[in-house]
């Protein structure tokens, strides 16, 4: 799947709340596990360029093209801040209609018109008015380089304000509202496709979660991890799962949190026993006023410590602490001696 943006703001939730990479072919371009995201830029030129560019890259990887984006209304009877779909995909040619259009959305009542220009004057707007009911500036183009890859291709308008001479200007509308039209993006991106991926995942790596509560940094451990362990240590944890389900002592979260720790036992064995030993090491030496922090990855042979003091006597138990802490027992655990 790619989702295509002709502004930064206008994806703004989607780098917040997704861990996306820059393509190493093209700068313009980011992914992750899920889904591939454009910025292929303002109008017609730019979104044909860039888009034709990204597919190309992707090809086979993708099949499906969305097109989220900002889109003036020429007429009142079109909702504003709403993101409605498109019937039919005009564009213009020297202020004149253009023959070749594209369908978008049946059921829809509304036609699009990609105009060539962001400022259009009252002549562009009355002959618009006659073909259309909102104007944008990239969608043509986007389903015009998809259609040429055969790839399947949806536009959704997010309408911001109705388009006269006096208003219209979406970069400036984009930059005051980025956030709240963002917001917009995401939970309909949300409810209609990243569900239904998540769900598709889940399948494919067939674990039944659906007794567990689970995050979105979760899901991506566990959906990156799980297949990484061996076929023996995969029946472990369907079994494991099952047993947590059965489990009505501990809350959703609990479990989670448990079948995250069973993959990584199983996933690094050896690293999660030395982490076991030290922990427990540790845990002879904290109280609620001393806490040891190392380093998870046991790279660094180091201790963090975080003490409150509010009194002499913390200060001499932290200075009793330090002097009975087995650092050399530690460092013997991280060198395999345990």
């Amino acid at each position: 799947m790619l989702l295509v943006f002709a502004h930064r703001g206008e994806a703004q939730l989607f780098f917040e709340n997704h861990k996306l990479k820059e393509h190493p072919a093209f700068s313009k371009l980011y992914y992750n596990s899920e889904f591939h995201l454009l910025l292929c830029g303002e109008g017609k030129e730019n979104s044909l360029l860039n888009t034709t560019r990204a597919i190309a890259i992707l090809n086979n990887k993708i099949n499906l093209v969305i097109n989220y984006g900002i889109a003036g209304a020429l007429e009142p009877t079109v909702p504003l801040n709403k993101i409605i779909t498109s019937r039919t995909i005009y564009t213009e040619k020297e202020s004149e209609m253009k023959f070749h259009s594209f369908q978008d959305d049946k059921k829809s009542k509304y036609d699009l018109i990609t105009t060539n220009k962001r400022i259009l004057n009252d002549s562009n707007i009355e002959t618009f008015k006659n073909f259309g009911h909102i104007v944008d500036r990239e969608a043509w183009a986007i389903f015009m380089s998809s259609k040429s890859f055969k790839k399947e291709v949806k536009s959704f308008k997010l309408i911001s304000d109705y388009t006269t001479h006096e208003k219209q200007d979406f970069c400036k509308s984009v930059q005051e509202h980025s956030i709240e039209f963002s917001n917009k993006f995401y939970e309909h991106f949300e409810l209609n496709f990243l569900n239904k991926i998540e769900k598709e995942n889940e399948k494919n790596l067939q674990l039944n979660l659906e007794s567990f509560h689970v995050t979105f940094s979760q899901k991506e451990f566990i959906k990156n991890n799980y297949p990484k362990i061996s076929e023996n240590h995969k029946e472990f944890i369907k079994k494991y799962i099952k047993e947590l389900i059965g489990n009505q002592d501990i809350s959703k979260k609990a479990k989670t949190k448990n079948l995250i720790i069973a993959i990584e036992q199983k996933l690094k064995p050896l690293t999660f026993k030395l982490q076991e030993n030290i922990d427990q090491l540790l845990n002879e030496f904290q109280n609620g006023n001393i806490k040891f922090q190392y380093d998870k990855k046991l790279e660094k042979t180091e201790l963090k410590l975080t003490a409150t003091i509010e009194n002499k006597t913390n200060i001499d138990t932290l200075i009793t602490y330090l002097e009975q802490l087995p650092f050399e027992k530690f460092q013997n655990i991280l060198n395999g001696e345990y």
